[in-house]
This record gives C-alpha cells, sequence and structure tokens, in this order.
C-alpha cells in the first residue's frame, strides 16, 4: 500500500498491559496499541491509527527474528527529534 512495506508482528507475543492500552487515535483497546518511545509518554496507537495521526513508526528487527515496534507521538514525532532518539535506542 501507499509506498509503504507491510509489517506483519506477531500480536500473541503481547503481554497482559500491553494488550489493555488504550489507542489515543480510535479510544478503543486491544489489537496491539504501540505506546511513545519517548520517556513518560504514555500516548500509544494502532499501527493504522498511528499513520493517520502523523506519528513516526519504525519496525526493527530483533536478534531473536522478532519484530520490535518503535513509535513516536505526534509530540515527540518531529523528524529531527524522532531520527536522533532512534539512534539512541538501537
Amino acid at each position: 500500500e501507499n509506498g509503504n512495506p507491510i509489517v506483519h508482528v506477531d500480536l500473541s507475543k503481547l503481554t497482559a498491559s500491553r494488550t489493555n492500552l488504550k489507542c489515543q487515535e480510535c479510544q478503543q483497546k486491544g489489537g496491539g496499541v504501540v505506546q511513545c518511545l519517548s520517556k513518560k509518554c504514555m500516548m500509544g496507537y494502532h499501527k493504522t491509527c498511528a499513520q493517520r495521526a502523523k506519528c513516526i513508526a519504525e519496525y526493527a528487527e530483533t536478534s531473536k527474528g522478532d519484530v520490535m515496534a518503535c513509535m513516536f507521538c505526534p509530540k515527540h514525532s518531529t523528524p529531527d527529534l524522532a531520527a536522533w532518539r532512534l539512534t539512541c535506542t538501537r
């Protein structure tokens, strides 16, 4: 779709606390809500909701072959800030 690669994330590996997070865009719980990676930020979004909300998201493969989702909410998604923070988390 729209030039972005399709990323499949195994939601069965989410902890119970992650499955109960509420998406800030659609206000629904569950379905793999990813929380902003900025320290102390509680904003969380589904993958498609994050795209609508103009979040910056990156998906990286871990050494175990799992996919790790890294997302920054609109407040923390300025390109310079998000690029800098992503380099610090890898």
